[in-house]
């Protein structure tokens, strides 16, 4: 529908929330390829844990057990553990499924952007839409 009337469709997804588990994040994935072919756009980010945030104010609300600070605490945030219906989240598998396997999905399908780069640096993306269209990704 949107793209029979030429609007351009844009996801902005963002992924290991505090108690995400990796079924939901298997879910949120098949979501990801069954929409594919109707998204113009795709960046999938990992959630940051900010101070003053109420998730980082009252970690005990959002599941989270631990916070500790991260080695760049402007880009990076906070690194937490956290759990899903009594049991501790394993972080370290959560990553590992985005980065091994959602991510590279989304850029062999799509022009995959931080959403900075998309907004502020049209002749960046005319540049890289013009590469995925040689590469018949567009």
């Amino acid at each position: 529908c949107f793209h029979a009337n030429g609007v351009k469709t844009h996801a902005w997804l963002m992924g290991l929330l505090p108690s995400q588990t990796k079924e939901e994040l298997i879910a949120d994935f098949a979501t990801i390829k069954k929409c594919i072919d109707d998204i113009d756009n795709v960046y999938m980010g990992s959630f940051i844990l900010f101070p003053s945030t109420d998730m980082f104010l009252q970690p005990h609300k959002f599941n989270i057990l631990q916070i500790s600070e991260a080695k760049d605490i402007h880009y990076d945030g906070y690194t937490f553990s956290s759990t899903h219906n009594g049991q501790e989240i394993d972080i370290e598998k959560l990553k590992k499924y985005l980065n091994e396997t959602i991510r590279p999905f989304i850029s062999k399908k799509k022009f995959i952007t931080n959403r900075y780069d998309r907004f502020f640096d049209d002749k960046f993306f005319a540049e890289k839409n013009t590469v995925l269209k040689q590469q018949g990704k567009k």
